[in-house]
């Protein structure tokens, strides 16, 4: 099938804006999408890879938080178990 001109020039930047979208719902981020048209699909794509950029941040700030409860947490398991080891010594000498 023959693809003019102009259809090329709406379905190329069309289809890479459906690739990044894409990639992005699959969890994908940091594309490092380019971009060289100033028309809609221009902004489309710049939309795109504001988003992406932001979506990227945003999960390594929840990956570095939960790294964070995870060691809170690991401390007050060590914690409730040395109380608990000693409030059966306790206990045992009582």
């Amino acid at each position: 099938m023959r693809v003019d001109l102009p259809a090329k020039k709406i379905l190329h930047p069309l289809n890479g804006a459906v690739t990044i979208a894409g990639r992005i719902a699959e969890g994908i981020f940091e594309n490092g999408l380019t971009n060289s048209s100033y028309d809609e699909f221009g902004r489309l794509l710049d939309a795109l890879s504001v988003m992406d950029e932001k979506l990227a941040k945003v999960v390594r700030r929840i990956k570095s938080s939960s790294k964070s409860i995870k060691a809170v947490s690991d401390e007050l398991v060590a914690g409730n178990r040395d109380l608990s080891i000693r409030t059966d010594v306790t206990s045992e000498i009582r």
